[in-house]
């Protein structure tokens, strides 16, 4: 039987993302794209597009993705959650001015959807960029925003700090996290990331 209501449809795809094995099979993927298709089919709103968007990353189709994302920032040009998939959808297509320029509207729609995640895939652009410093900003953005979420965003930030060769400030981001342990788990873990 062929769901005909979206939102059914909706968790169904949601069901698919989360099992990516499954995606591998022909079949079951074949399922998937039909259900994206009938989604974006059952209305025009940013969320059905985003639906839709999520699964053809979790596929790896990327530019099938962009596409639908592209149509879900039509659909609401302030949805700061599309802009941000769209942004990461144009980082792994290699579109880095595009990516950038979408993970930026993400950022400043913050406030709609206010999630860590926009400031991470806003460092993440800047990261493959090698924009260190900027990198470094949007990910203490995180740390500044969400104190209980920390020990989430402590990995990019001690790899960045040691890029620029900054162990002292590292090794202190560490000690926030874990202060029992701090100064040995600090110092081996930034000479990990200084190998």
């Amino acid at each position: 039987m062929e769901p005909d209501n979206a939102g059914v449809r909706a968790r169904i795809l949601r069901i698919f993302r989360a099992q990516p094995k499954q995606l591998a099979l022909e079949e079951v993927r074949q399922k998937a794209e039909l259900y994206a298709r009938q989604m974006t089919e059952s209305g025009n709103s940013a969320w059905h597009w985003i639906e839709s968007g999520l699964l053809y990353m979790e596929l790896q189709e990327y530019g099938q993705a962009a596409n639908q994302l592209e149509r879900a920032v039509a659909a609401d040009p302030e949805d700061p959650f599309a802009h941000s998939n769209l942004a990461r959808a144009y980082r792994l297509l290699n579109r880095p001015a595009d990516a950038l320029r979408e993970g930026k509207e993400g950022v400043a729609y913050f406030e709609r959807d206010p999630a860590p995640w926009h400031w991470e895939v806003l460092g993440d652009i800047y990261r493959q960029q090698h924009e260190y410093g900027q990198a470094l900003d949007a990910y203490l953005e995180n740390w500044k925003r969400f104190p209980k979420q920390r020990s989430n965003f402590l990995y990019p930030l001690i790899e960045l700090y040691c890029l620029q060769g900054n162990w002292q400030q590292a090794m202190q981001k560490i000690g926030e996290i874990y202060p029992e342990q701090s100064r040995e788990y600090a110092a081996a873990t930034v000479r990990t990331y200084s190998l």
